[in-house]
């Protein structure tokens, strides 16, 4: 009976840290924060943009860069128009339920256009794992590097929960 219990404590361990990490979008033990100041009203279209540096910042800022998760000079481009700070571990466990895959009762889209004025980078062993920008104006984000379906990141309460760890 004894034997049958600790068997039956284990089998329940390991299912429940198997159901965790099977829908984290990341398994990661670091986390960098960037962010910038911008105003919008200082936003120009991409055609009136001349400079090779002020359309790296609309790209990152606007745009899908980067496109992959080691694009080569993205975090370099990041710390040249972003202020960086890295996120205490003890917050890790915070975002990292935000940064599950997960149901929501009700879904809320917004359809605005977004401004990446925070950026997370996702860490392992010192490796970049995942990007994911945020537009907490109108909750869209792009999210890659993870293999689980991150539609949904950021409903419920999700992104306040969020920027409030950040802030």
């Amino acid at each position: 009976m004894k034997y049958f219990l600790i068997l039956l404590i284990a089998i329940s361990v390991s299912t429940q840290k198997s159901k965790f990490d099977k829908k984290s979008f990341f398994d990661f033990d670091q986390v960098e924060y960037y962010h910038v100041d911008y105003d919008i009203k200082k936003f120009k279209p991409i055609q009136e943009v001349k400079s090779k540096d002020e359309k790296r910042f609309y790209d990152i800022l606007r745009f899908s860069s980067p496109k992959e998760v080691n694009e080569k000079g993205f975090i370099d481009d990041l710390n040249k128009y972003y202020s960086k700070k890295k996120i205490d571990k003890s917050k890790l466990n915070s975002i990292r339920e935000i940064y599950t895959e997960k149901n929501h009762k009700d879904a809320v889209f917004y359809s605005c256009e977004p401004f990446y004025r925070d950026i997370l980078i996702f860490k392992k062993s010192g490796k970049i794992i995942g990007v994911s920008k945020i537009c907490f104006d109108c909750n869209l984000h792009q999210t890659i590097g993870s293999k689980r379906n991150t539609e949904n990141l950021g409903q419920s309460g999700d992104f306040e929960k969020l920027k409030k760890i950040l802030r």
